[in-house]
């Protein structure tokens, strides 16, 4: 209806090279997301940059998983839990967890510690938690996978950690297949989990503690019972 209605309009030409040069940035393989600077995850919109993995509906899958886990831990302890997001990249797996629990009940989480080896990924991830008012209620930290938790205990983790093997990234990258091509454009440190794409998942095995993660073909692994 609006394109009927603006019919006889006439675009600025400003608007006009801006279109055409995101439609060049997309022929050459960038991601809609990058270029629109937004990806809609769980409902909500997600601010995004090359800096940061783009969400993937698969992730959603996660979310819930941990959703149903943290409510009934905490209807058995009565006790608010603390969360660790390893690898929180755009945050939107620690914001969209902090607002869903809340919408069941309030007390349950405690505080979110978000971590990312990559500043700017948390520049990003602090952004998205103040658009949707949980700033405060997130703690972020720079480091490697479970460094930044500096040995101390949390409830529970959940991570969509890198899982995707060295080899098929370099073969993606050099494949002419315009699929692929958005891989160029992602953090490899986002994606990289090593010669057999275990290196972070084994880390997460290992650590002691309770764990929802994300690995191959957005399966969700967890030692929770």
């Amino acid at each position: 209806s609006w394109l009927i209605q603006e019919s006889k309009s006439h675009l600025k030409q400003e608007t006009v090279t801006a279109f055409l040069g995101a439609v060049e940035r997309r022929i050459a393989g960038e991601p809609l997301a990058y270029i629109l600077g937004a990806q809609e995850f769980f409902g909500r919109e997600f601010m995004v940059n090359s800096d940061v993995l783009i969400p993937r509906p698969e992730t959603e899958s996660l979310v819930n998983a941990v959703i149903g886990a943290v409510l009934d831990m905490y209807s058995k302890r009565g006790k608010p839990l603390k969360i660790a997001d390893i690898g929180t990249g755009s945050g939107c797996v620690a914001v969209t967890l902090l607002l869903e629990v809340r919408k069941a009940d309030k007390s349950a989480i405690d505080i979110i510690i978000a971590t990312d080896i990559c500043e700017k990924a948390l520049r990003v991830a602090r952004q998205n938690a103040a658009r949707y008012g949980v700033l405060n209620d997130i703690e972020f930290r720079q480091g490697d996978v479970l460094e930044p938790l500096r040995g101390e205990l949390v409830d529970l983790i959940v991570s969509n950690p890198p899982y995707v093997p060295s080899h098929e990234i370099i073969a993606a990258r050099t494949s002419p297949d315009i699929t692929t091509k958005g891989l160029n454009y992602e953090p490899t440190v986002a994606l990289d989990g090593g010669h057999d794409g275990q290196k972070f998942l084994d880390e997460l095995r290992s650590c002691g503690m309770l764990y929802f993660a994300e690995a191959t073909g957005g399966v969700v692994e967890t030692n929770y019972n």
